[in-house]
């Protein structure tokens, strides 16, 4: 990876931290225990499930894995 490349790829976590920070505080507000964590996972994991969705309108964009990762990271 040069990088440009890695910079790139790394785009999604600064672009998705602060709704994922957002999100782990909105279900904080409902869950009080440990379950918040894989619950605020899960819901940044959806969201970037549907970002990539999203890609496919995109000419030349396609669903990835290794993206999906990051969004969800």
């Amino acid at each position: 990876l040069t990088y440009l490349q890695a910079a790139q790829e790394a785009l999604p976590l600064l672009r998705l931290g602060l709704p994922g920070l957002l999100d782990f505080r909105a279900v904080s507000d409902r869950i009080s225990d440990a379950a918040v964590y894989p619950a605020a996972v899960i819901l940044c994991a959806l969201v970037g499930n549907v970002d990539e969705n999203l890609q496919w309108l995109e000419p030349g964009r396609v669903w990835d894995f290794r993206d999906w990762a990051w969004d969800a990271a």
